[in-house]
């Protein structure tokens, strides 16, 4: 037997849900106890700039979090990816730059 689809969940078996406003209550108290001021949205957030700034590739990215369109995912977190569009400057600036011979 498979686990079921939640990840928070008072069941074994993970088959059952907990209410959306009730575990970000619990998060937010359990934030709050160790001097950290952040809402349960906020791990999402971090999670998939994290991913994009770590080259996890963009549809990937829009998959997990649900969004329909990778134009989403993009609007949101287009700051996230001024690392890689660095990167990519570089690389095309490399091959455009004349080599000494």
């Amino acid at each position: 037997m498979g686990l079921g689809p939640w990840v928070f969940s008072p069941s074994p078996g993970h088959d059952v849900v907990i209410s959306p406003e009730s575990m970000s209550g619990r998060f937010r108290l359990l934030a709050r106890s160790v001097g950290v001021w952040a809402r349960l949205h906020d791990l999402r957030h971090f999670s998939a700039t994290q991913a994009l700034d770590a080259g996890v590739p963009l549809p990937t990215v829009s998959k997990r979090l649900g969004h329909r369109h990778t134009s989403t995912t993009a609007n949101i977190y287009a700051h996230a990816t001024s690392r890689s569009d660095r990167e990519a400057a570089d690389v095309l600036g490399g091959l455009l730059t004349p080599r000494s011979t």
